[in-house]
């Protein structure tokens, strides 16, 4: 499944939206969560092209209109929601999915890459994202570290069963930096982090 989490529709999130319609294999579902009670309750967004390519995919199950379960009715979806859902076994476990490619809403996946998704979706690694620059200030030493979770692929069960091993996320928590302090602190446990480089 691809997933994003996003509070609120807009064209511009259409378009990002469409992209990956579009270049992920049709098999793959797109799980729209959002904070808009309206469109959970429709199943669907509130498209800005009736006609194009995300309504299309609205009516045939493959877009899917979702609402976090742990916001309360009236609660507006917040960043640091999103740090808790990223964090959240539970969150993972409903996802029924083997791998999750998570996107927000800055992201672009390339119509003719040079690796194919399915390439990706074989490999053995549990979590795969944009690498930081290593002159982000927090990846150790001068290279490069793993990983962007704003363009991250992840076994969810691999995720799963480190999340659960970890214990409930501090409210605020980013995914990327969970990540980077395991990986630092040789934490993870068999948990394979893709080389960034």
């Amino acid at each position: 499944a691809a997933v994003l989490v996003h509070p609120r529709w807009s064209c511009g999130l259409e378009g990002v939206v469409e992209t990956f319609l579009a270049n992920l294999p049709a098999t793959v579902p797109v799980l729209w969560f959002q904070d808009d009670e309206t469109a959970t309750a429709t199943g669907a967004p509130p498209v800005c092209d009736a006609a194009g390519a995300v309504a299309v995919a609205a009516k045939r199950g493959r877009l899917r209109t979702l609402r976090p379960a742990m916001l309360q009715p009236g609660e507006a979806l917040t960043q640091a929601h999103y740090g808790r859902l990223r964090l959240s076994p539970a969150f993972h476990a409903g996802l029924n999915a083997s791998r999750a490619l998570f996107f927000e809403s800055d992201t672009v996946l390339c119509g003719a890459p040079t690796v194919p998704f399915e390439a990706w979706l074989a490999g053995a690694d549990a979590y795969v994202g944009a690498p930081w620059p290593a002159d982000v200030g927090w990846c150790p030493g001068a290279r490069p570290c793993c990983c962007n979770a704003g363009l991250s692929l992840v076994d969810v069960d691999a995720t799963l069963e480190l999340l659960e091993g970890r214990g409930a996320a501090e409210p605020g928590a980013a995914a990327q930096m969970l990540f980077l302090d395991l990986q630092a602190r040789g934490r993870l446990d068999g948990f394979g982090i893709a080389d960034p480089e």
